[in-house]
């Protein structure tokens, strides 16, 4: 029987090696590697034989999973990727879902619940937290995610910027960053939130408190 070959991806070495470990215990399973953010996903699996799951933290430095997500089903298609994230949120399970993903598990979900999802993703399914699947067939009158969560720190100090009426050439001035990188940023934040507009994601950061 083929043996299923795994990369793992999150920033904090301690829950990786947690996820080695559920691995290891699956039959026919085995760990293709193991990253911290991103750009090391891509930088692996162009390098690599391409493994059978990807499975990646939402929140990553340098690229995180929904910007990941988006590059790796574009580029490898047939890569079967499950988000693992602590947030419970409808807006972001919708998103990714939009973008590919084959399944969302909270990061406080046990061993045996990890290893029915890698199953049933290996076998063609798709998975979802129980959890996650209450909020999308009962969402709150609140979706929004809250963006202290959502974004780093540093996209949030853009957002904060871009409220104030700067333009991008202004953002990159008083950061001392280049403006393709806070465009990248713009999009980005865009992406993680789920929005269309900078219209909306002021909006939405007035109604949380981050601006005034």
């Amino acid at each position: 029987m083929k043996t299923s070959k795994i990369l793992l991806a999150d920033d904090h070495q301690l829950f990786r090696e947690g996820l080695e470990l559920i691995v290891s215990e699956i039959d026919n399973c085995s760990v293709a590697g193991s990253v911290k953010d991103g750009i090391n996903v891509i930088s692996f699996l162009e390098s690599h034989e391409l493994p059978d799951l990807l499975l990646m933290d939402l929140q990553m430095p340098n690229m995180d999973g929904k910007a990941t997500l988006e590059v790796v089903k574009k580029r490898f298609p047939m890569l079967k990727v499950i988000i693992v994230s602590m947030y419970n949120n409808p807006s972001i399970v919708r998103s990714l879902i939009n973008s590919g993903a084959n399944g969302y598990l909270l990061k406080n979900a046990d061993k045996v619940e990890f290893r029915m999802a890698i199953d049933k993703v290996l076998n063609g399914g798709r998975y979802f937290s129980s959890e996650i699947t209450e909020s999308l067939a009962f969402p709150s009158s609140d979706e929004s995610p809250e963006l202290k969560n959502v974004l780093s720190e540093r996209e949030i100090e853009i957002v904060q910027l871009i409220a104030q009426g700067l333009s991008s050439q202004q953002v990159a001035d008083k950061l001392f960053i280049s403006v393709r990188t806070v465009e990248t940023h713009r999009k980005n934040i865009l992406s993680k939130l789920n929005l269309n507009n900078v219209a909306g994601l002021i909006r939405l950061a007035f109604q949380q408190g981050l601006i005034s």
